[in-house]
């Protein structure tokens, strides 16, 4: 495994770690708020044997850096995606699948939208292609302003999942995540839709891993489930005893799952 901070301008530097034969298919893992490269650590281990890895941490998480004194602009998802795109290029890789865990999924979206020549596949799980969140993400805005990280890596210890090392893992992840991260990025993330971008794209192969656990995602993917169905290389599949976290929650079964679906194509 290999560890690089690149930067993607005079400000900004990306964490992120590769593994695996350069000359082989690349992964890229893409994590969710407040998390950082290191939850992916047992998909790098089981994938790099035959795939080339990147993972990275988006910026203001971990050991990437933001700009010294931060608004929701340098948050927006078209920012973002830039970073991704100017690491794949320093590392001088033309496409990748992309693995997106709930805001790395919509990042992943994203990269789709917009650099769609970039992406070999998309698979997201914890994460919805669409969300209208309205007051109530205004409120969960609020709330993270108020909290702060080590209040809300507290609460996410009681309710992110069934498994007490998973949930104390994401827990302390959390409350090391710089309050002005949280709270710019969600507010880049209350109100989306890439249904659009599902439906332009139809050679483009989407997997779906769906959590049984995953409440808050599953009761607004209605509208996602709907375009996917209609989408001629998508696939949904369902993962039961599984959490937001679905990687942490059920690594080997997670693992199993996407490496069928990284095969078929």
């Amino acid at each position: 495994m290999h560890h690089h901070l690149i930067k993607t301008n005079p400000t900004i530097q990306i964490d992120c770690v590769t593994a695996g034969d350069p000359e082989h298919p690349t992964i890229l893992f893409l994590h969710g708020l407040a998390m950082t490269l290191d939850c992916f650590t047992t998909q790098v281990d089981y994938f790099s044997p035959h795939y080339h890895i990147v993972a990275l941490s988006l910026r203001g998480h971990g050991q990437s850096t933001a700009p010294p004194t931060p608004t929701a602009d340098d948050f927006s998802l078209e920012i973002i995606v830039q970073d991704v795109i100017h690491v794949l290029g320093h590392l001088n890789i033309e496409k990748a699948h992309i693995v997106g865990h709930s805001t790395g999924g919509v990042v992943g979206y994203a990269l789709l939208k917009h650099a769609p020549e970039r992406v070999a596949s998309l698979t997201t799980f914890g994460t919805t292609a669409e969300l209208n969140s309205g007051f109530l993400g205004n409120l969960v805005v609020l709330l993270d302003q108020l909290l702060g990280p080590k209040m809300e890596g507290f609460l996410a210890k009681q309710t992110v999942s069934k498994q007490k090392e998973v949930a104390a893992y994401v827990g302390q992840m959390i409350a090391d995540t710089p309050k002005s991260t949280i709270v710019y990025t969600r507010k880049n993330l209350l109100n989306y839709s890439y249904l659009q971008t599902i439906t332009d794209h139809p050679n483009h192969p989407i997997l779906l891993i769906q959590s049984e656990f995953d409440s808050e995602i599953n009761q607004v993917l209605a509208s996602t489930l709907e375009s996917l169905s209609r989408h001629p290389t998508a696939e949904v599949i369902q993962l039961n005893a599984a959490g937001h976290m679905a990687n942490l929650d059920q690594p080997e079964k997670f693992n199993k799952i996407l490496d069928a679906f990284l095969q078929k194509i």
